[in-house]
């Protein structure tokens, strides 16, 4: 389902907090391409080799710009591991994020470089 064709929608969704990580996602991989991102997703790195607990949901990159973003639903929080790894990674200059349904328009102008935050 991608809701971001239908804005009414996607704020009834945000509003009624029923947004699973994978629709949310999928929204968000599917804006980032739209605006020529190359995007990476990694589904569930607790189960990765290597010692990649916690490595962030979406890496995207486009031009200069590199984004990595932990995507969140509900209330869940970002657990230590995927906090470290951002730090790491915001510390090297990549653009980190930590995103909720309810960021879905911040989000869009994020990835247009139109955000003012």
């Amino acid at each position: 389902m991608f809701v971001l064709d239908d804005e009414s929608k996607a704020k009834s969704l945000v509003k009624a907090n029923k947004w699973s990580e994978r629709i949310f996602r999928r929204n968000i991989v599917r804006l980032a391409q739209d605006l020529g991102w190359l995007v990476a997703f990694v589904s569930d790195s607790r189960y990765s080799h290597g010692g990649n607990k916690g490595w962030p949901d979406l890496a995207m990159v486009k031009g200069n710009r590199i984004i990595f973003a932990e995507l969140k639903v509900k209330k869940n929080k970002p657990t230590a591991e995927q906090l470290q790894w951002l730090k790491r990674l915001g510390n090297a200059g990549a653009e980190v994020y930590i995103w909720y349904p309810n960021d879905l328009f911040e989000i869009g102008d994020i990835l247009r470089g139109t955000h003012n935050g």
